[in-house]
């Protein structure tokens, strides 16, 4: 059975600002996955699933404004919040960048790893 994304996912640790827009909140968290589809936040609130966002943030020198999102998952453990977000209708352009930023993040991750093997 093999992976039904359609994006590649990658593993990060990036400072990100999360407006609930329901509540007309400012969160801030971090990003710790992140694809062309979506990505997963840590923050200290909760947030419901269907929780309308958006989402600020800067990956390998491009800065993301105001990328929204939908609340697709949300698990509290303590005094953290795990929220899986999918993005919401990005912009196609916006969209290939992104993806092509996480491939070269992984090319990237790999060439380090096979140096050091």
């Amino acid at each position: 059975m093999g992976d039904k994304r359609k994006f590649i996912r990658i593993r990060v640790s990036l400072p990100v600002e999360i407006y609930d827009e329901l509540n007309d909140n400012r969160l801030s968290g971090k990003i710790i996955d992140i694809s062309a589809g979506g990505a997963i936040l840590l923050t200290g609130e909760e947030l419901p699933v269907d929780t309308p966002v958006s989402l600020d943030f800067e990956f390998d020198n491009i800065r993301y404004k105001h990328l929204a999102a939908d609340v697709t998952r949300s698990r509290k453990k303590e005094n953290e919040t795990r929220l899986g977000v999918v993005f919401f209708k990005p912009d196609a352009r916006e969209q290939d960048v992104l993806d092509k930023q996480v491939r070269k993040a992984v090319a990237r991750e790999a060439r380090i790893f096979r140096r050091r093997t």
